[in-house]
């Protein structure tokens, strides 16, 4: 029984001095989503949390939680373990509503104007920070894609392609020296069917296809109003496509696999544009 007794104060001796005297205490992140013109809150949003860490060349983004919102709009994040002084912030998405931050502005780098944007933000231990954040319904697009042929017109299933903003230069955007750039993916279903929703309210967007062996085709000034769904009725017409067709020869060999690319020379200078390319 002694010794019993002794092998008993031993462990809890032992366990006594491997539990940490100051354990770290959690921080948390916590906060609500609400409509930004009701004021009423928005269940089900996709809340992230994600922290930066400075890489070789640029800061990288990874995500560190995920939660949905509650009846109340409520969200948290308890986070345990802090990584030395990295920056958070936190990204909101939910159908039908402009993202917290949009997916196109993740490709800038310039750090003053990703801090302006994303509003980063540091945790100490035990710190409580409480975020309150407003989604604004964005307006959206249905579209559908149909081909003109010899043999008459049908659904143009799976074309893909992108949404593009026709950028104001004297606006106080991203990417102030660009006239466009991709706002969301396209990718129509074997109907020619295709859906983009939560797009920020602009009078001046494009829609860009990418054609297999045809050159790009684009739907021009695309107005996207707040909180409306437009539905648009596309044909592209493959019917009088031009185009140059040769062969490729090595010597006497004829060239078995390769690129080929259509370039504009400009007349008055050496720069030149890419139009087209083609699998030999």
């Amino acid at each position: 029984m002694k010794v019993m007794k002794w092998l008993v104060i031993i462990i809890l001796v032992a366990g006594f001095f491997q539990w940490p005297l100051f354990p770290k205490i959690s921080s948390r992140v916590q906060g609500k989503v609400i409509d930004k013109d009701t004021k009423q809150p928005i269940q089900g949003v996709k809340v992230q949390l994600i922290y930066l860490w400075a890489g070789s060349t640029k800061r990288i983004r990874e995500p560190d939680q995920e939660t949905l919102t509650d009846q109340k709009g409520k969200f948290k994040f308890d986070v345990k373990h802090l990584i030395g002084m990295a920056d958070f912030y936190l990204q909101c998405e939910k159908k039908g509503y402009i993202s917290l931050i949009p997916s196109y502005y993740e490709g800038y780098w310039k750090d003053e104007k990703f801090l302006e944007i994303t509003k980063l933000f540091t945790l100490e231990e035990g710190q409580i920070k409480h975020f309150a954040i407003e989604l604004e319904k964005g307006g959206g697009i249905k579209v559908t894609i149909y081909k003109k042929e010899a043999s008459g017109i049908s659904p143009y299933s799976y074309i893909s392609g992108y949404l593009e903003r026709i950028t104001n230069p004297n606006s106080n955007l991203l990417r102030d020296d660009e006239y466009g750039y991709n706002i969301a993916s396209i990718n129509a279903d074997k109907n020619g069917n295709f859906e983009i929703t939560g797009v920020e309210p602009y009078h001046d967007y494009s829609i860009k296809f990418v054609l297999t062996e045809h050159p790009f085709e684009v739907i021009q000034h695309v107005k996207i109003g707040k909180n409306i769904i437009e539905n648009i009725e596309y044909i592209i017409d493959l019917t009088d496509q031009t185009g140059i067709e040769g062969i490729i020869k090595i010597g006497q060999d004829i060239a078995e696999k390769g690129e080929v690319w259509i370039r504009n020379i400009s007349k008055s200078s050496l720069d030149h544009t890419d139009i087209c390319n083609s699998d030999i």
